[in-house]
């Protein structure tokens, strides 16, 4: 069992696809929120409402990962590498004690979100 299977609900399907079955509710919503409010004031309350939301999901996964943060850090990082895979790909540009910096070179969910028109939602609601 690894650590992220509680909380993707249906194990068949990708990420990528579970990120479009999400979007088909996420983007009418957000899209009459601009409508009424503005661009602006909308995307903020999106913004504010998928990072907390995460923040949430990934303090759950937290939780039930034992060890240290660095060491529950590394098993969601790995799990979340797992379950990307196939969407995103990524060089390694500097990985050390002080820094790890990657050069992301593809990504499924961004493609998707561009091809929606959407292209900021990539960002939002895949930030961590």
């Amino acid at each position: 069992m690894g650590v992220l299977d509680d909380y993707l609900v249906n194990p068949n399907l990708s990420l990528l696809e579970k990120t479009r079955i999400q979007a088909q509710v996420l983007v009418p919503v957000m899209r009459a929120l601009r409508a009424e409010i503005g661009r602006e004031k909308a995307d903020a309350i999106v913004r504010g409402a998928l990072r907390e939301w995460s923040r949430q999901l990934f303090a759950a996964i937290g939780e039930s990962i034992d060890g240290s943060p660095r060491r529950k850090w590394a098993a969601m990082q790995g799990a979340l590498n797992d379950v990307t895979a196939r969407e995103v790909t990524f060089d390694i540009l500097r990985q050390d004690k002080e820094a790890l910096e990657i050069d992301v070179t593809t990504c499924g969910f961004a493609d998707f979100f561009r091809a929606l028109g959407e292209p900021e939602l990539a960002r939002i609601s895949h930030s961590r």
